[in-house]
This record gives structure tokens, C-alpha cells and sequence, in this order.
């Protein structure tokens, strides 16, 4: 049998065997079943379900989200009504059961486990049809193994019952016994790979099987010798079977891609709306000039550099800056540009998809730009340097000088602001010589009992969702409106833009890249310093403070980190600073 066949043969039989175990877990709520067994059917099932994740997710990803989506109600934002969607499976039931079972809540826990059994049948009926591929399959297979290496490792979708080590090591099984479907076409094609393959995933198993404490598993040694090698093996295995892992579009992670971390993993360009909007280096050359020259405001005083300073990495360092005219305070804090053309969404409330909207945007704004797009034209078509730089930038068109060309050069310029090669970068990577043992316990803590990576993925350190990073998560934090008054900041964030109850408060999470050189921090730079900040976190967000918020989405449970956990976490920060393209600009 095609080894297509097989994978498609066993990904049915496991749904089946998922179902049936979500089945066992109704009949055992029915029977009244003590929580003890009850958490453990639950944690059967997930492992069950882990099995089927990197087809389920690739092949019917709204079925899915059903089964193992946030357990936080969405926000239907694209009907114009704003209606709010309740969360449904895995993640909401497994606030029931854990950390203690209630059992008086029975009856609404038993209508979660069959409406999750409903999804299971669905999925069924659809995966019956599937039409599989031997590329699918790898490309699925590396988004799993990604996902495990952000999400899975991190605990994102298993906060409350901490089984994420376990349900890793079903994937990484999965991923083992899929791979050996082609073992046959790899030991004849490359058999010095094949034995490769199979001792890098028998040892990761055996590290699985022996590290199983969710705080104290070592997540930088299972991503360096183990999830790293593996996604470059899966590469180079499709390779040499000749199978194509191309997209027919862009995407932010490229397909040639060896691990998470290289330095040129992401595609800067599938962020960008249009393939005529995609960078070059005569649009950055020109954009560059735009972003430093005061004429496109309304009083000729202001850049954009201005605010947006390249010797504070690219933000103002104050917590919020002043109106153009001076006499007021602008609403938020300035969010810094390196890196920032790696989000789907842009300002603190996402109100825009692309940077060009972006632009346009401040410009317009009577208090930070307080000019327009069409004056900029004006003083443009004036000025021989810029119609020369425009044509350069623009080649193919008839009109090179037009608003859009003026908003896609800045844009460009800032997509040119991206740099991943941080100390960081370079230790998870292979160079041993870049971090030590505090900031590598501080790593581990992030991505651990810290809860960081939770809403800060790596390795963007954004709130772009992994495994695909074109989805940006926004939070409910419960920011307090200063260190003295306990009470939440009133800005509403997300709700001024979509009046629904879960987006009162909600911001879009930032990137924590260089985060060490952009205080103030939070959306109303309320927080001068680091440690202010994780004092904050480690309290429980707004909750901690005593600020009751019925939607913040953040735990509100202490972290209970001990004053060197957090001297560790500070300490791994400060390794994510890349000054790269400042001191390129600064020179």
C-alpha cells in the first residue's frame, strides 16, 4: 500500500479512536465517575487527539478549531454585527475538570463533551473524502512539529492540566510513524538519512520519556538537539524523495526554511497586500528619505522619525508623546518599527492589515502628522530629487509619483527595519557562546512557568499565532491607569473599533524583540522598567491588582515567581536585542 494510503488509513482509524475516548468521557460525567478518573480520560483524549492534530489542522483548520480553539469568546468582526462567538471543545472543558473538578457543573460540562463528540463526527465525515498528497503531508508534518516548537512545548493549549510534555511526545510519535511510511523509498534513495532520521527520532523520544515535568523541562535543549535537527531532516527527507513543499502563494514562513530560527525563515513580502508592493532596495532608498523628511506634515516640523527614533530603537522613549501642536498628549504609548513588518496588524487596537495603511493613517492624524497624502504628492512633483527617486523605485510605471507609491516606499522602508539575528538567535542556532546558563534558565522560564510564550510566540516574540504567523493575537490585560491608582487604564482598545464585551480592553500584543531598549512599556507606558513589568504578570495581570475585569484573558492566577526567576527572564530579554539596522542607519 502508497505510503499516502497508509497515513490516510491510520489518520481514520484515529479520529475514530479520539471520538470513541471523548465518548468514554460523556459516559463516565453521566455515571458521576470521580474527577480523578475523569482527568484522566480527558488527558486520553487529547493524546488521542494529538495523533490526528497536523492533519486535522491542516486539512479542515475550522472543524478543528472546534475541537481544540481558545478557550475565550471571539469577536465576529467581519459581519459588521460584532457578534460573539462562545469557544466550544478540548480547552473549555478543560476548565472543568482542572485544576479541581466541580462537579456540579455536571450538566454543563456534559453538554461541552458532546458538543465536542458532534465536532469529532463531523471531522470524520469530511476526512473521508480527503484527497492526500505526498507534499501535503510534509508540509503538514512541519507545521505540526512547528507548532509543537511555539505552541505545544510552551503549554498554550493545556494552561490548566499542564499534560503539554506528554501530548509533545504523541506528535512526536505521529510524526515518527509517518515518517516511516517512506522508509522504504528513503533507505534505497539516501540510506546514511534514513539511519539519521531514525536515530534523531528514537533519542527524542527517549528524551520525551524522561523529561516529562512541564517547569522543568529543559526547552532549549529539546528545541537545539532534537525539534531543530528535526525539521531540517523532514526538509532535506522531502528533498530526496523529490517532493515539492512549495506554496503556490506567499507565506510568512518559507517553505525552504530549515528550522523556526533561521535568520531568514520569514518571508517579509507575504505580509504585503499586493506582489507590486513586495520590497526592493531602490523603494527602501527612497522610502528612507520620506521617513526622515518633516515636509510631509502639516507644519513641515515633524518626520516620522520624530517619534520614531533610530538611536531608541525606533520609538521615543517616553511614555506618550506629544500633538504635533504641542499642547496635548497623544493616546499611546509608540510601539517601536524594527521588526514590524512581520504582523498582520498593526497599532495597539490592529486596526490595520498593512503598513501602507498604516501610513497613511499617521499621516493623517490632526495630532501626530496633521498633514495628507495629497500635499505630500504637492511637495513631491516640486522637488527633482524625489521625481528621480520615485522613478527609480517605480520603473514599471506610467505615473511613478502617486499617494500609493508614496505610502508603499515608507512601507518598504520599514519592512527594511527587520532583523532576527539577536544573541538569541544566534546560541539557538549553534553558537554556544552567546548565551549563559541565567539566560537560558531565563529562556526556559519564559517558555515555562512564566506563561510568556503563551501570548509572546516565538520566534517573532509578536503575537502573530503560530504555525502560520498571519493571525495577531490581542489581550486583555487589565493594565492599571498608573503604579499608584489601581484601577484599569481607560482606554478601551479594540472596543472603540468593534463594540463587543470581549474586546473592552484589548490590545494587540507587541513584540518583546529589542525590548529592553523601548521602555516605557504597555500600551499607556505605565511601566518604566522590566521588573515592573513582570511584577505586574507575576501578580496575575489586572486581577492581581485588584482590578476586576470579567473578560481579561490573561491567567489571573499568581506566577509565583521567585525574585531570581525573574532576574533570569530579565536576563534572556536583554538577549533579544539586534541592533543591526540602527547602527546600519546611524552610520
Amino acid at each position: 500500500m502508497p505510503a499516502v494510503a497508509r497515513i490516510n488509513t491510520t489518520y481514520l482509524q484515529n479520529i475514530r479512536i479520539a471520538d470513541s475516548l471523548v465518548m468514554l468521557l460523556d459516559k463516565s460525567i453521566l455515571g458521576n465517575a470521580a474527577a480523578p478518573e475523569l482527568q484522566e480520560q480527558f488527558k486520553a483524549a487529547r493524546i488521542a487527539y494529538k495523533q490526528i492534530e497536523f492533519l486535522s489542522t491542516y486539512l479542515n483548520p475550522g472543524i478543528d478549531k472546534l475541537i481544540n480553539g481558545p478557550p475565550v469568546p471571539e469577536v465576529e468582526e467581519e459581519d459588521n454585527q460584532n457578534t460573539v462567538i462562545q469557544p466550544e471543545g478540548f480547552q473549555v472543558i478543560e476548565t472543568f475538570l482542572f485544576p479541581v473538578y466541580n462537579g456540579a457543573d455536571s450538566s454543563t460540562l456534559q453538554k461541552e463533551v458532546q458538543a465536542l463528540h458532534a465536532s469529532f463526527k463531523r471531522l470524520l465525515f469530511l476526512s473521508e473524502t480527503n484527497v492526500l498528497s505526498d507534499s501535503l503531508i510534509f508540509r503538514a508534518l512541519r507545521k505540526e512539529l512547528f507548532r509543537v516548537a511555539a505552541l505545544g512545548i510552551a503549554g498554550y493549549d493545556s494552561d490548566l492540566a499542564h499534560h503539554s510534555i506528554e501530548e509533545t511526545r504523541s506528535v512526536w510519535e505521529t510524526i515518527s510513524t509517518t515518517l516511516a511510511c517512506y522508509n522504504d523509498r528513503l533507505q534505497q534513495a539516501a540510506p546514511l538519512l534514513y539511519e539519521r532520521n531514525n536515530a534523531l527520532l528514537n533519542s527524542g523520544l527517549h528524551y520525551l520519556n524522561n523529561n516529562t515535568g512541564f517547569d522543568s523541562f529543559n526547552r532549549m535543549e529539546f528545541l537545539r538537539k532534537y525539534a531543530n535537527p528535526l525539521s531540517a531532516a523532514i526538509l532535506e527527507t522531502a528533498t530526496c524523495l523529490k517532493v515539492d513543499l512549495s506554496n503556490q502563494y506567499k507565506l510568512p514562513l518559507k517553505a525552504g526554511a530549515h528550522t523556526l530560527f533561521d535568520e531568514d525563515a520569514f518571508d517579509i513580502d507575504a505580509y504585503a497586500a499586493d506582489p507590486t508592493d513586495y520590497i526592493n532596495k531602490d523603494k527602501v532608498l527612497l522610502g528612507e528619505y520620506l521617513f526622515f523628511d518633516p515636509a510631509l506634515s502639516g507644519n513641515g516640523k515633524r518626520s516620522c522619525a520624530s517619534c520614531h527614533q533610530p538611536e531608541k530603537a525606533f520609538t521615543d522613549g517616553v511614555a506618550k508623546s506629544t500633538t504635533i501642536d504641542g499642547r496635548r498628549i497623544i493616546k499611546r504609548n509608540t510601539l517601536t518599527l524594527l521588526n514590524a513588518g512581520l504582523q498582520s496588524a498593526l497599532f495597539y487596537d490592529a486596526r490595520v492589515t498593512y503598513l501602507e495603511d498604516q501610513i497613511t493613517d499617521v499621516l493623517t492624524n490632526v495630532d501626530e502628522m496633521d498633514g495628507s497624502v495629497e500635499k505630500g504628492i504637492t511637495f513631491i512633483k516640486n522637488n527633482r530629487t524625489y521625481i528621480a527617486l520615485f522613478q527609480k523605485a517605480f520603473p514599471a510605471s506610467r505615473e511613478p509619483v502617486t499617494p500609493y507609491h508614496l505610502q508603499n516606499a515608507i512601507a518598504s522602508y520599514i519592512r527594511s527595519l527587520t532583523s532576527l539575528n539577536s544573541p538569541f538567535d544566534r546560541y539557538v542556532r549553534g553558537d554556544t557562546t552567546q548565551l549563559n546558563a541565567k539566560e537560558i534558565r531565563g529562556f526556559n522560564l519564559y517558555m515555562g512557568k512564566a506563561k510568556c510564550a503563551t501570548c509572546h510566540f516565538i520566534p517573532l516574540f509578536n503575537g502573530a499565532l503560530p504555525p502560520d504567523y498571519t493571525i495577531m493575537e490581542s489581550e486583555v490585560l487589565g493594565v492599571p491607569v498608573s503604579l499608584q491608582q489601581r484601577k484599569v487604564d481607560t482606554d478601551k482598545g479594540r472596543y472603540f473599533l468593534h463594540p463587543a464585551a470581549p474586546n473592552e480592553f484589548a490590545f494587540r500584543v507587541p513584540t518583546l524583540r529589542n525590548v529592553a531598549l523601548t521602555a516605557p512599556y504597555m500600551h499607556n507606558g505605565v511601566y518604566q522598567t522590566l521588573q515592573e513589568v513582570l511584577d505586574f504578570y507575576n501578580k496575575g495581570g489586572g486581577a492581581g491588582l485588584h482590578i476586576r475585569l470579567s473578560n481579561q484573558t490573561l491567567p489571573a492566577d499568581k506566577l509565583n515567581l521567585t525574585t531570581e526567576d525573574q532576574d533570569n527572564i530579565i536576563a534572556f530579554l536583554e538577549k533579544l536585542t539586534d541592533t543591526t539596522v540602527i547602527h546600519k542607519r546611524l552610520k
